[in-house]
């Protein structure tokens, strides 16, 4: 009985990724799929018709996993085999590594797939395997994979070590009310905080927690680089209050150190809140470095980039085009008395779309353009 066949459509400048895919997923099978890769130098052995055992392995296949990159884009390549594919009946699943599936045109973009952004997006391979031949394999990818992935497709790796380096913590608050336009909003922190434990337990995320940290009110809980602080409404002030001190409040501190993995959960965590699409995080330098805190100096930095603009309706904005991230950058004790200032970068992002590198790509490229500088 032959074995169900995977193809892997690709560009042969990619090989060294898309091998270490295939072979961890030769490894979490058992060897019960027959994978095909045109450039992996066994699919196609020395001194045989690579186009002819090109069509044998599309003529095998159930499923095509098309790996679109920079690469395969500009070569074309893909799109004959994808169409090939398409027209047998054979399930084709676009893979975007570095390029994002949505934005390209058709056909590839009217065709259900993923983009590669974290070690769980890896692990789709697995679960389409699951889904299409009824097999119950475990997850085969963990974090180290993903930054494998990432580093080995980047011609531009990002710098995590310069992010360890700069950064000492970045944090984001949620509170149960704002005022929106002029008028009070309310928000159900209570269910909020009830469905990050859940999708905690969902996920086998393992926790600390401690439901008296610091006074009754308050609830913690750590998890993979994330400090979630719960802090309940004080029901004593509810009738008569001023500000939002005492209302519900949901507060994330994310470690600078392994950030990828923690801002991954970070954003995960935060889709489950839905009355906002946009997130935030706030980036704070450690002692040593600093950042461009006035508005003209900013702004004349970055006139220099064209990958850089003001953000019009904000004074002390910025927008970084090419990472579809907005800053900001505000003293975070300007409304506290005596205190020292503390200037921060407040970036903010779709939380839906938002990738964990982009977030250390900002401060590597505020770092090159001398945005952020040593003191």
């Amino acid at each position: 009985m032959s074995k169900p066949t995977l193809f892997f459509s690709h560009s042969s400048k990619d090989k060294e990724i898309v091998l270490s895919i295939k072979n961890k997923l030769d490894i979490a099978t058992g060897g019960v799929m027959e994978i095909f890769m045109s450039s992996d130098g066994q699919s196609i052995p020395f001194g045989t018709n690579w186009i002819h055992k090109i069509e044998e392995g599309l003529q095998a296949a159930k499923i095509m996993f098309v790996f679109v990159t920079q690469n395969s884009i500009s070569s074309g390549w893909i799109y004959f085999e994808a169409g090939y594919a398409y027209s047998k009946g054979i399930q084709v699943i676009p893979v975007g590594i570095g390029v994002d599936i949505g934005a390209l045109k058709a056909p590839l973009n009217l065709l259900q797939g993923f983009n590669i952004l974290t070690e769980d997006s890896l692990n789709n391979f697995v679960t389409v395997i699951n889904r299409t031949f009824d097999y119950h394999f475990a997850s085969a990818f963990d974090y180290n994979d993903y930054i494998e992935v990432i580093k080995n497709y980047s011609s531009e790796a990002f710098d995590t070590i310069k992010f360890e380096e700069a950064i000492d913590k970045a944090e984001c608050e949620i509170y149960g009310e704002q005022t929106v336009n002029g008028e009070r909003v309310k928000y159900n922190i209570d269910k909020f905080f009830e469905e990050i434990v859940a999708y905690l337990d969902a996920n086998n995320i393992s926790f600390s927690r401690d439901d008296k940290h610091i006074n009754e009110r308050n609830i913690c809980l750590v998890a993979n680089g994330v400090k979630i602080l719960y802090r309940k409404e004080n029901q004593a002030t509810v009738a008569h209050r001023t500000s939002f001190d005492d209302c519900a409040k949901i507060s994330f501190n994310v470690s600078s150190y392994n950030f990828l993995k923690a801002f991954t959960l970070f954003k995960n965590l935060l889709q489950l809140f839905e009355d906002k699409e946009t997130g935030y995080i706030r980036l704070h330098l450690k002692e040593k470095f600093s950042y461009t805190i006035t508005a003209e100096d900013g702004s004349s930095i970055i006139s220099n980039y064209p990958d850089f603009n003001v953000d019009k309706n904000h004074v002390g904005g910025y927008v970084c085009n090419g990472l579809g991230l907005k800053f900001y950058i505000f003293d975070n004790n300007r409304h506290i008395h005596d205190r020292k200032p503390d200037y921060v970068a407040s970036v903010v992002f779709d939380r839906n779309t938002v990738q964990a590198e982009n977030i250390v790509k900002l401060v590597d490229r505020l770092f090159d353009i001398n945005f952020i500088f040593g003191k």
